[in-house]
């Protein structure tokens, strides 16, 4: 499991900066982060737990699920052992006040002792990373991510660079166009595996990887 500090030196070593003179931590860790944000987007966990109804209601709280980004299939009413638990057809998934909230609609309104079994979408994390204790990125993936987060961190620096140079230098333009080029691979690749085979029997269209992503859906 490769946690932040060995990200850190990867993504060093894609940038070319091994000694730490361009790169500090602080810019690597905000590239890192954007980079496991769209790679989360695109690749999301896929996950199940059981909600244990503790207040009578439609709507009920999930902000017990901190790495929540979607909600994908709702079984209730829910018994722990039953080989075929009842999909449930109507539900809303919404947030207020940056809350994860579903709303249970239908004939059954759940009660205090229900349980709601959920399947969702989670966010990646990074061992060292905004508290992360655990990496979930897959070994495979890895060298995509460290473009990514280095593609960033490129773009991240040009910037300062123009701000430091103006239009005296063409460090900044071919830095920028170096960046730009990483970046377009890294999202360019996660459209690829978004849309491939292995997510096809979760989601049979995959998820939306940015407002630009308007690929015909699939019959």
């Amino acid at each position: 499991m490769t946690d932040l500090t060995g990200y850190r030196s990867k993504i060093r070593i894609v940038l070319g900066d091994t000694g730490s003179d361009r790169y500090d931590d602080t810019v690597l860790d905000e590239a890192a982060s954007w980079a496991l944000a769209a790679y989360s987007k695109a690749l999301p966990q896929v996950k199940t737990c059981s909600i244990n109804v503790t207040a009578e209601g439609r709507e009920q709280s999930l902000a017990a699920l901190t790495d929540l980004l979607t909600v994908l299939e709702v079984n209730f009413p829910y018994r722990a052992g039953c080989q075929t638990p009842a999909v449930l057809q109507q539900w809303y998934f919404y947030r207020r006040d940056g809350q994860g909230l579903l709303y249970i609609s239908g004939r059954h309104a759940p009660v205090a002792g229900d349980v709601i079994r959920l399947t969702y979408t989670a966010w990646h994390t990074i061992a060292g990373l905004e508290d992360a204790t655990v990496t979930t990125i897959p070994t495979a993936h890895e060298t995509l991510f460290e473009n990514g987060a280095a593609g960033k961190a490129a773009m991240m620096r040009g910037i300062h660079l123009v701000e430091a140079y103006g239009r005296k230098s063409e460090e900044p333009e071919k830095l920028k166009t170096w960046s730009e080029g990483l970046l377009a691979d890294f999202l360019e690749d996660l459209l690829s595996l978004k849309s491939g085979q292995a997510l096809r029997g979760t989601l049979t269209n995959g998820w939306t990887l940015d407002r630009w992503d308007r690929r015909q859906k699939q019959g």
